[in-house]
């Protein structure tokens, strides 16, 4: 339809009588990259992930970056746009979005960083510090089952409520990968009737959104771009 609309417009421009201008510089394309990009199945969990789990960004940007992938180029605008007041934030996206973000900066200077001063190193590098309760990280770290049926009890028992809301969460985005699936299946059968169930179920929703973003990131064998000989 835009298509359609363009050789409209320009086919009333000629009819009219005007005459093209001076050609103009093309536009220079992005340097090239050899890796391959991330999946639109990780765009659109990654459009829904910044409405619900924000927070989750960090890991999904420094994830990417080490997988040995690039961010996918719709996703790279998105979240370079979104990043842009978090000095930090925004060098993980350009770090995982690679030549073409720095392209893209250049083209939109919009895209940039609203922060003068560039971030550490090691502050780009690591997860932005959470509080997470020690006594759950541990149990979640040495038995991924023993810790997702600790939690439901807990549930159960009326132990966590509102007030606990912002550790659990924090919890969820940090603890081992391998506990995600079974605490959200265990926080899923909490019973219906407990009035912390919807904090639990907010919660299974959280470690299940994580657990896809990760998968997706990982989920295909990184191919070389060009065909070696055998």
């Amino acid at each position: 339809q835009s298509m359609c609309t363009q050789v409209a417009a320009l086919a009333v421009a000629r009819r009219a009588g005007l005459q093209p201008g001076a050609p103009i510089t093309p536009l220079a394309p992005p340097p090239a990259d050899p890796r391959p990009v991330t999946s639109a199945e990780l765009t659109v969990l990654w459009r829904r992930m910044i409405v619900d789990w924000p927070l989750l960004d960090d890991e999904v940007q420094l994830a990417i970056a080490a997988s040995g992938r690039r961010t996918a180029p719709d996703l790279l605008v998105m979240a370079l746009a979104r990043a842009r007041t978090d000095a930090a934030r925004h060098a993980r996206v350009v770090r995982a979005g690679g030549a073409l973000a720095q392209w893209l900066i250049d083209l939109q200077p919009h895209l940039r960083s609203r922060v003068a001063k560039p971030p550490a190193a090691d502050v780009v590098s690591a997860l932005p510090p959470l509080s997470v309760p020690s006594d759950l990280m541990a149990m979640a770290t040495q038995s991924p089952t023993r810790f997702a049926d600790h939690l439901r009890s807990e549930f159960e028992a009326g132990a966590f409520g509102a007030p606990h809301r912002a550790l659990l969460v924090n919890l969820i985005a940090r603890m081992p990968v391998p506990a995600l699936l079974p605490a959200a299946q265990q926080l899923g059968r909490v019973h219906p009737g407990r009035s912390s169930i919807g904090l639990a179920m907010a919660l299974a929703d959280l470690a299940t959104v994580r657990h896809h973003l990760l998968a997706y990131v990982h989920a295909d064998p990184v191919l070389p771009s060009e065909p070696t000989d055998p």
